[in-house]
């Protein structure tokens, strides 16, 4: 099935129309499914890697080894394929430096899979987000939407460098980050980030925003009446309300050589979300996905963290204050209910405490 699903994101990468040119690049799969594909070219080679950024000591165990390989220039050993850039496709424009285009494929489960395509321009790299299928094609639309609402020059924010459109695909593109995920030595760093997109929100009750609404709008369909009574007084508490990205995690975000923060993939992100809530799904993701916590080990930890000082600050600044657990309820049920991430085991050893 997976390979399949390759197929159809390959041809749909291709295009259609007149061939103007045969890209050659060479695949690392996962699970059967394809990952990478690296060009021909070593430094581009290089670049094309550093879209993957594994979390898990198995994940950087194989992006490490595909590094070594690719220094070395042997990972031309690698499985090749070959791709025909038709007149009509997202890859048509770079043809002429065809030896330099790598891309990073998303997950081959996701209803909306899309790719990352790296390529040089202006002598630099350069990455596009493409969709390719009415569903994918909607959700790159939909992002790109997003990152223009933002605050212009505010840090972390991406640059969109273009866009395209075409029968059935859609495209934008940034400038390439050469950097690293954030670790645990980086949460100050990371924590200083979300404190600056505050300091350009507004303040309005919780219960005015639309992902309390959204979510409010679910208790109706879901078994959630033994939870609602427990987070309504969360609805008038004065919130800031501002850039809010909805999937803020480590493997989102690279900071560069010079400490810049770039955060990527705002498919669920909006100018107008709850503070706080991305620094909870950033411990939470972490927790579970990365050191596999159980659900309650997770809480703890975000409940921890709220207790330091720079916590309590923070959750100061954003409206919570002492209210740790509105905090964490109000973000597990939209995370869950509207946003469609598995917070199960999470509610449940919430509701326990």
């Amino acid at each position: 099935m997976a390979k399949e699903v390759d197929i159809a994101l390959i041809k749909a990468l291709e295009g259609t129309g007149e061939v103007l040119g045969t890209c050659s690049v060479y695949c690392v799969k996962r699970q059967g499914a394809l990952l990478l594909a690296l060009p021909v070219e070593r430094s581009a080679a290089l670049v094309t890697t550093s879209l993957y950024q594994p979390q898990t000591f198995k994940g950087k165990a194989l992006a490490a080894s595909v590094r070594v390989l690719v220094r070395v220039g042997l990972h031309k050993l690698l499985p090749q394929l070959k791709l025909n850039i038709g007149e009509n496709g997202p890859l048509a424009a770079w043809v002429g430096d065809k030896e330099k285009i790598g891309f990073l494929l998303g997950n081959p489960e996701a209803d909306a899979r899309r790719a990352m395509v790296v390529h040089t321009h202006n002598s630099g790299y350069v990455v596009d987000k493409i969709g390719a299928g009415d569903q994918s094609m909607t959700s790159v639309i939909a992002e790109r939407k997003v990152i223009v609402s933002l605050p212009a020059k505010l840090k972390g924010i991406p640059e969109l460098r273009g866009e395209q459109e075409g029968d059935g695909w859609a495209t934008y593109s940034t400038g390439f980050v050469h950097g690293y995920s954030p670790g645990r030595s980086d949460d100050n760093r990371v924590v200083d980030l979300l404190s600056q997109w505050m300091k350009v929100s507004a303040t309005i009750p919780l219960g005015e925003t639309k992902q309390w609404k959204a979510t409010a709008s679910k208790v109706s369909k879901l078994d959630g009446f033994d939870i609602w009574p427990r987070l309504s007084n969360a609805a008038l508490m004065p919130i800031k309300i501002g850039v809010f990205h909805g999937d803020f995690a480590p493997w989102n975000i690279k900071i560069s050589r010079v400490l810049e923060i770039s955060v990527l993939d705002w498919e669920h992100g909006c100018s107008d979300g709850p503070a706080g809530w991305d620094w909870l799904h950033y411990m939470i993701q972490r927790a579970t996905l990365v050191d596999g916590m159980s659900a309650s080990e997770a809480l703890n930890v975000c409940r921890v963290w709220a207790e330091t000082d720079r916590g309590k600050r923070f959750l100061d600044a954003a409206g919570w204050g002492a209210q740790v657990e509105l905090w964490i309820g109000t973000y597990l049920v939209y995370s869950s209910w509207v946003a469609g991430f598995d917070r199960d085991e999470l509610i449940t050893a919430w509701l326990m405490k």
